[in-house]
C-alpha cells in the first residue's frame, strides 16, 4: 500500500468519523423529539453511536498528526517521533491540531454529563471540530481567515449533518422505531428531510465554489486526477439526492396517507410506484431501503472526499503541467539555437 493511499485511509477514517459525530448530535439535538417516550430507545442508541463517533475521531486524529509528521519530515520512525514535537510547537498545522485535542477532550467530558442540557454543547464542539479540518486543508491555503476556509467550513458542517444524519438515522435510529406509530415515523422523517433540504442547499452552494476555485478550468474536470474524481463525486451526491427525493415526495406522502399533487410527484411517482394507496409496511420497508442506499453512496462519497483531500488540486496540477511544458520548449530551443550554451 502506498504512502498516498494509507494517507487517504486515514483521512477517509478521519472524515468519517466525524460526519458520523455531527451528524448524530444533529439528529439528537433537531430532530429526536425529547416528548416523545417511544423515542427514549432510540435515543440511547442514537447517545452510544456518538460515544462510538467521539472514540474514532480521537483515534484517527492521532493518526492524522502522525501522517503529516511523516509528510513534513521526511524520514523514518525515529525522525517521526523526533519530529511531533516541532511540529505541535511550531507549525500552522500544529497549533490547529491542539485545539482539535482540546476541542474533542471537552465533548467527551460533555458526553460523559447526563440531561440534555449539554446536548447543544456537544453539537457546537462537533462543528467547532469541523472547523479545524478545514483549517488544515486546500482551503486555509489562501488563510485562516478567508471566503475558501468559509466556504469550505459550511459545506463540510452541511454535509455532516446531511450525510450524518443518515447513518444515524440507519445505524440508531430506524432500528429502534421499527414499531412505532406511523404519524411518528412520518414526523422523525419529514423534520430530518427538512434538516436535508436546508443543508443541501448549503452543499450545492459551496460545493460549487469550492469546485471552482480547486479547478478554475472546465477541462480540468477530465483531465485531472483531482476533477475525475470531484465528478464521480458529484455523480454520487446527484444519486443520494434522488432516493431522498424519492422518500420526501413518494414515500412519506403515502405513510401520512395523504394525496399531494405537483409535477415532481407525479415524476417521482413513476420512479417509485407507491403512494397513498400502499400499505404501512410496505412503505416503511421501501422508506429504510432508500435511506440504506442514501447511506451506503454518503460511504462511497466520504471516500471521494478524502482522495481529494490528500490529492495535488486541480489548480496545480494544471499549473505544473504547464510550466513542465514551458520547460521543455525551453530546453528545445536552446538546444537548436546555434549560441545556446
Amino acid at each position: 500500500m502506498t504512502w498516498l493511499a494509507v494517507a487517504a485511509l486515514v483521512q477517509w477514517l478521519a472524515l468519517a468519523s466525524l460526519v458520523m459525530l455531527i451528524g448524530a448530535a444533529a439528529l439528537d439535538l433537531f430532530v429526536l423529539s425529547p416528548n416523545a417516550p417511544a423515542l427514549d430507545e432510540a435515543r440511547g442508541s442514537l447517545r452510544r453511536w456518538i460515544g462510538l463517533s467521539a472514540a474514532m475521531l480521537f483515534v484517527t486524529t492521532i493518526g492524522h498528526l502522525l501522517i503529516r509528521t511523516r509528510t513534513m519530515s521526511g524520514g523514518g520512525l525515529g525522525a517521526l517521533m523526533a519530529a511531533i514535537p516541532l511540529v505541535l510547537t511550531g507549525t500552522h498545522f500544529g497549533t490547529i491540531w491542539i485545539a482539535r485535542f482540546v476541542a474533542l477532550a471537552a465533548l467527551m467530558v460533555c458526553f460523559a454529563v447526563p440531561g440534555r442540557a449539554v446536548h447543544s454543547v456537544m453539537f457546537l464542539l462537533a462543528v467547532g471540530l469541523g472547523l479545524t479540518t478545514s483549517l488544515t486543508g486546500h482551503a486555509s491555503d489562501w488563510g485562516n481567515v478567508s471566503i475558501s476556509v468559509i466556504m469550505d467550513f459550511g459545506h463540510l458542517v452541511g454535509a455532516a449533518i446531511w450525510m450524518g444524519g443518515l447513518f444515524g438515522l440507519v445505524v440508531a435510529v430506524f432500528p429502534r422505531v421499527s414499531g412505532a406509530p406511523a404519524p411518528l415515523v412520518v414526523s422523525l422523517a419529514s423534520r430530518f428531510s427538512t434538516i436535508a433540504g436546508i443543508t443541501l442547499a448549503i452543499v450545492v452552494f459551496s460545493g460549487s465554489y469550492n469546485a471552482w476555485v480547486q479547478t478554475r478550468v472546465v477541462s480540468a474536470l477530465w483531465t485531472t486526477t483531482y476533477g475525475r474524481v470531484l465528478l464521480v463525486k458529484i455523480c454520487l451526491v446527484l444519486a443520494v439526492v434522488g432516493f431522498g427525493a424519492l422518500n420526501r415526495f413518494a414515500i412519506l406522502p403515502g405513510l401520512a396517507g395523504t394525496r399531494p399533487s405537483g409535477l415532481v410527484h407525479r415524476l417521482l411517482t413513476r420512479v417509485a410506484p407507491v403512494g397513498p394507496h400502499g400499505s404501512s409496511e410496505a412503505l416503511r420497508v421501501r422508506l429504510a431501503r432508500y435511506v440504506m442506499a442514501e447511506a451506503v453512496l454518503g460511504v462511497a462519497i466520504l471516500a471521494c472526499t478524502a482522495i481529494l483531500t490528500e490529492s495535488t488540486p486541480a489548480r496545480h496540477a494544471i499549473r505544473m503541467h504547464h510550466q513542465g511544458a514551458m520547460d521543455d520548449a525551453g530546453d528545445e530551443a536552446r538546444t537548436a539555437s546555434p549560441h545556446g550554451p
